[in-house]
Order: structure tokens, then C-alpha cells, then sequence
């Protein structure tokens, strides 16, 4: 595990980007092949416009609901994170929703945003991102995460790396110039911060 923090009293939330090992290759692999509730392209930034904004081309993804095939990677992701939150962010979290795998082929992107907003996103406290994918699967889709006074780029965190942020913090994922590349891509909620 790592851990970048930067220089703010008091703000371990704001300014703290957590790795964790979580799944191995064949775990990733099993999580890609994984069925789910399917969203095309076009529906993804159909439902995810109002916080990802514009974007020429939004990636897909489906859906994997806890069901007892996949409980092994809830079981992580929730471990990792109550983990990570006692230690770095201190939210009030007790609700891991349903769990996304994002496809982004050529010239797809996530476009800079932040997961906290309005309406069902308002109890969105922490942020959570796997790549799957082996790095020579494809070029580009870096993950970007924007700190106060800072950015980080992380281009060839490993399969199975989860990055968790504060779900307000901004990041994107730029566009794939070739292959496929998937993450794995899911939030801690918790009571709306006001």
C-alpha cells in the first residue's frame, strides 16, 4: 500500500490518495468476464452527464449487483475501504453500492469531474478505482486525480491496484489511443456532508 498525502493540517481527506493491492490478474480477468446489467456508451453519458459533463467519447459499462458469484469482490472492496477510511478519511461510509465495470476502447475517456454532486450523488464520500486491464492491453487512459495545488497521474498502476479518493476531489481518465482498457469503479456512501 501507498499513500500520497499532501501538506494540509488537519485535511487527510482532501489530500490523501490510497493504493491497495486487492485482486490478482486472474481475479481481474474473472471480474471483466463477469455478466452484468449493461450500459452503452451512449447511455452511460446519457445518465452520467450532469457530473461528468461533455465528453466526445464516454466509455461503457456494466453493473455488477452482490449476488453470491461475486461477493468475493464486494468482501475485498469493503474491507479495503472501511480500512482505508478509518485510517486516512474518517467519513461516516456504510453503504458500498452497485460496483461498475468501465470499458473504454479507442478515443474513449472520463472526462475531469468529481463524484460528489446533487441528487443521488450527494452521498457519495469516497471514490474507488481498480484497474483490471494489463498495461500493455492498451495506451493512454491514464488516471488523472486533482488535489488542491496538485495533480497526480498514475500511468501503469498494477491490475488489481485500488486507487480510493474523496469522492469531491476532481479526476479523469484520459482517452484510450488503442486496445481496451477496464476498471473496476465504485463509491462509499454515507449521510450527505450537509
Amino acid at each position: 500500500m501507498c499513500v500520497i498525502s499532501l501538506p494540509f493540517q488537519n485535511n487527510d481527506y482532501l489530500s490523501s490518495i490510497v493504493h491497495d493491492k486487492l485482486y490478482s490478474l486472474e481475479e481481474c480477468k474473472k471480474i471483466i468476464a463477469l455478466e452484468g446489467e449493461q450500459i452503452s456508451s451512449e447511455a452511460y453519458g446519457k445518465t452520467y452527464k450532469s457530473v461528468l459533463g461533455d465528453c466526445e467519447k464516454y466509455p461503457s459499462a456494466k453493473k455488477i449487483k452482490l449476488n453470491n458469484e461475486n461477493k468475493w469482490i464486494y468482501q475485498k472492496v469493503i474491507t479495503s475501504v472501511n480500512k482505508q477510511n478509518k485510517e486516512y478519511f474518517n467519513f461516516n461510509v456504510g453503504l458500498i453500492k452497485d460496483l461498475h465495470v468501465i470499458e473504454l476502447t479507442e478515443n474513449a475517456s472520463v472526462p475531469k469531474h468529481m463524484d460528489l454532486g446533487s441528487g443521488n450523488f450527494s452521498t457519495r464520500k469516497i471514490t474507488f478505482i481498480c484497474q483490471l486491464t494489463e498495461k500493455d492491453k492498451f495506451t493512454e487512459g491514464d488516471l488523472a486525480v486533482y488535489v488542491p495545488h496538485e495533480s497526480y497521474a498514475f500511468k501503469s498502476f498494477e491490475p488489481g491496484e485500488l486507487i480510493l479518493f474523496s469522492s469531491f476531489v476532481m479526476y479523469k481518465i484520459t482517452p484510450v489511443l488503442s486496445g481496451t482498457a477496464h476498471f473496476l469503479l465504485g463509491w462509499a456512501d454515507g449521510p450527505a456532508f450537509c
